[in-house]
């Protein structure tokens, strides 16, 4: 994986999640903690970020439209991307995973919803990103809402690691 330099968990397994599993009957129950709290602590740091950019998007004004779109979407991207660690053990550096943006564990508050919008702010990063020709009112969800939407996903992810698995974000 980009940017993983060995030994890191992220890098023993497709899945460390079902790595810690299949290692349940070979390893002693603290030597299964570390590992979990290894994947825990990249959670929490693929959570953070995903508050860095909520937390530089936010005061942009609508003139920098653009910026604010695309750091809204990765604040969401990183945001789902914690909570899929932490519920599946799912993770990738590749760009293809961006097309998986709207794939969420159940259990997370106002799921149904969040996949909609989170389908329409990729488009919306996409078009803020890479089209030349493209003026706010192209977006299909404006700044505004997208601010909006990305403080209730944000608040909703933390809800969900807390609540499923105690995890303090």
């Amino acid at each position: 994986m980009k940017g993983f330099s060995s030994p890191h968990l992220l890098l023993a397994s497709t899945n460390p999640l079902k790595m810690i599993q299949n290692l349940n009957h070979l390893l002693q129950p603290e030597e299964l903690a570390k590992l979990t709290a290894e994947l825990d602590k990249n959670a929490k740091e693929l959570f953070a970020l995903g508050e860095s950019h909520l937390m530089f998007a936010a005061p942009l004004s609508d003139t920098a439209w653009r910026q604010k779109i695309s750091r809204l979407y990765y604040a969401v991207y990183n945001l789902r991307r914690s909570v899929v660690l932490k519920a599946s053990g799912r993770f990738s550096t590749d760009s293809s995973d961006h097309n998986s943006v709207d794939q969420l564990p159940d259990g997370i508050n106002n799921r149904e919803s969040y996949i909609l919008k989170l389908r329409s702010l990729r488009e919306d990063r996409n078009l803020a990103d890479y089209s030349h020709q493209a003026v706010i009112t192209d977006l299909v969800i404006s700044s505004a809402d997208a601010l909006v939407f990305a403080n209730g996903f944000c608040s909703d992810c933390r809800s969900f690691l807390l609540s499923k698995y105690g995890l303090i974000v």
